[in-house]
């Protein structure tokens, strides 16, 4: 809601499948409940963050964020979901979110309305614009943010937490995975790897050569705004190719 995220999650806690429904906004962010405990959990991060469940963390399910002409490319046999009549008064313009921040403007703690500023738990961080768009990634206990503008069609390789990670970027999106697998540590060339030869397709699966077949691991990673990444995570580091100061639009 608002942020840009899409982020999937595996509802299952304790053997329970939980339902869940919007209950708020926390940070400007939207927050839901499960209806069995009522505990609040973040949508960005999936942690518990008040009640029965506080502290719990769901299982991260990776989702991708690209365009529909992209995704078609990939995966030209989706099936899409399609909007349900019955139910179509129910169904909010897709423009409303944003103009509930405050005349439609940048979330900059200024302009958001009263409800979304109450909500904040601490100061915006200012090292790129709140709305710029990021690559939020999590591994090893540590956090940060790749802005998608800064990200080429050639794989980024980084280490963070201690994981070696690569992100592959394209279609609007991004999404980052660990480059070890059966125990050797991937560099790459392009969509290439140095170490088999193998080639490496948008998903992370080997499509050609010696480890055709194979498919990196996914670590939590989310296309968001980078208001809501940073409020959640205020510890994150950023991309170095934006760390100098921005100029106004």
């Amino acid at each position: 809601m608002v942020c840009s995220s899409g982020v999937g999650f595996d509802p299952v806690v304790d053997g329970d499948r939980l339902l869940f429904e919007l209950t708020g906004v926390y940070n400007a962010v939207m927050v839901m409940s499960d209806r069995k405990t009522d505990t609040v959990w973040s949508h960005l991060t999936g942690e518990g963050l008040h009640g029965a469940h506080k502290g719990r963390q769901l299982a991260y399910v990776p989702t991708y964020i690209v365009t529909w002409k992209e995704w078609k490319r990939r995966h030209p046999r989706t099936k899409v979901l399609s909007l349900d009549p019955r139910y179509e008064k129910f169904y909010a313009p897709s423009g409303q979110g944003r103009k509930a921040l405050g005349a439609g403007r940048a979330a900059d703690g200024k302009t958001l309305s009263k409800g979304f500023r109450r909500s904040l738990a601490g100061p915006f961080d200012d090292r790129l614009k709140p709305n710029a768009l990021v690559l939020g990634v999590a591994a090893g206990g540590a956090s940060k943010a790749y802005p998608l503008e800064a990200l080429g069609s050639d794989p980024l390789e980084d280490e963070l937490g201690g994981t070696p990670i690569l992100i592959l970027a394209g279609g609007g999106g991004a999404m980052a995975f660990d480059r070890r697998l059966h125990g050797t540590t991937l560099t790459f060339d392009g969509r290439t790897d140095r170490e088999t030869g193998t080639r490496w397709d948008d998903e992370g699966r080997a499509i050609r050569g010696t480890l055709k077949g194979e498919a990196l691991r996914p670590v939590f990673a989310i296309v968001t705004e980078w208001y809501g990444w940073s409020l959640y995570r205020p510890d994150t580091a950023l991309h170095e190719a934006e760390t100098s100061p921005n100029s106004d639009d």
